[in-house]
């Protein structure tokens, strides 16, 4: 029955079947540790919690708006301070050159 076929057909054939059952058998043992489908229910809560976190972003995004807002007050507010410090010096650097261009002159 076997006469007509040679080693090398055998060998085929039992590496195509080898194949099949390691595929089949892979398959099985992967199904079988495949996490659960989430249900309706666990959907749900899974959006939820998205939602959850995408409004705590846009919070976390309005309060860095919202520092970074009163931080340039800040920084306008100094800068006006220091301003007006660097012009009061100038006003008495001139007054005491001045005084000193009066002592010099007399």
């Amino acid at each position: 029955m076997l006469d007509g076929i040679n080693n090398e057909t055998l060998i085929l054939v039992g590496s195509l079947v080898g194949s099949v059952i390691g595929g089949v058998y892979l398959a099985i043992k992967g199904a079988r540790s495949a996490p659960p489908m989430p249900s309706a229910k666990d959907k749900e809560q899974i959006n939820e919690g998205l939602f959850d976190v995408q409004g705590g972003l846009r919070q976390l995004r309005q309060e860095l708006r919202i520092e970074a807002k009163e931080a340039r007050k800040v920084t306008i507010t100094e800068h006006r301070e220091t301003r007006l410090a660097i012009d009061g010096l100038r006003e008495v650097i001139n007054r005491m050159r001045d005084e000193s261009r009066d002592r010099d002159d007399q």
